[in-house]
């Protein structure tokens, strides 16, 4: 998606060195439904409608157009599953709800970026600015069917000052900043990688069985990032 079609309708600038975030860090759903091996062919976003009067989930598949497939993390894995979902936050319609529920929900860091429950996200996130919100569940599956390993990526389309306050959501939920940007540990190893800019915010968050070396994960997050810009 380009970068002025996110500032119209809806943290890690530049290559990162492994050993600049392993100094910077300090400590530390959607259905899911079963998803092609191979990304679709790409279309022409701008010819989408832009969907006004929604303030929530908006059953548009866009999504997986500009954001990571299960085959760009295991492309050798034998059984693998994804799920999308995108979220339009208008800021018309979403006024209504916000003036419903006026007193903020508390934030949720245990359930990983962008810290809200599913039942309060659109709302919450609708209250910082953000115009739009694209997730992404990538699985890989053990031959039972049973999940073995998840990543999950979010990108928020970002209204005017809203960058501030994910950021802000980051570093109250521990989120470190770095030379480049904000990472967060899950046990050993890299857990979260996040990269806000004026008009988006990327995130990749990964469970501790991904099997993914440090290197691995900061290349997939570049190739999210890019995927993003399109």
């Amino acid at each position: 998606m380009r970068r002025r079609e996110f500032q119209a309708r809806t943290l890690w600038i530049g290559a990162m060195t492994v050993a600049a975030l392993c100094v910077a860090l300090t400590g530390c759903a959607p259905d899911v439904v079963a998803g092609p091996a191979e990304r679709p062919a790409p279309f022409d976003l701008s010819s989408t409608p832009r969907r006004i009067g929604v303030c929530g989930i908006d059953g548009s598949l866009r999504a997986s157009i500009f954001m990571l497939t299960q085959t760009d993390v295991w492309p050798h894995a034998a059984s693998l599953s994804q799920g999308y979902a995108n979220y339009t936050l208008d800021p018309a319609t979403c006024a209504d709800t916000l003036a419903a529920t006026p007193k903020p929900e508390p934030v949720r860091c245990d359930l990983g970026f962008p810290y809200y429950p599913d039942a309060e996200q659109a709302t919450e996130l609708a209250r910082i600015g953000i115009r739009g919100m694209h997730t992404a569940e990538l699985l890989n599956l053990r031959p039972d069917g049973t999940v073995a390993s998840m990543v999950r990526e979010v990108v928020l389309n970002l209204g005017p000052e809203s960058a501030g306050k994910v950021a802000g959501l980051a570093r109250e939920c521990g989120a470190k900043p770095t030379t480049t940007g904000y990472a967060q540990k899950a046990g050993p190893g890299i857990g979260l990688l996040l990269n806000i800019d004026e008009a988006r915010a990327v995130a990749l968050a990964f469970d501790q069985n991904t099997g993914l070396t440090t290197a691995q994960k900061l290349a997939l997050f570049n190739r999210a990032q890019t995927l993003a810009d399109n």
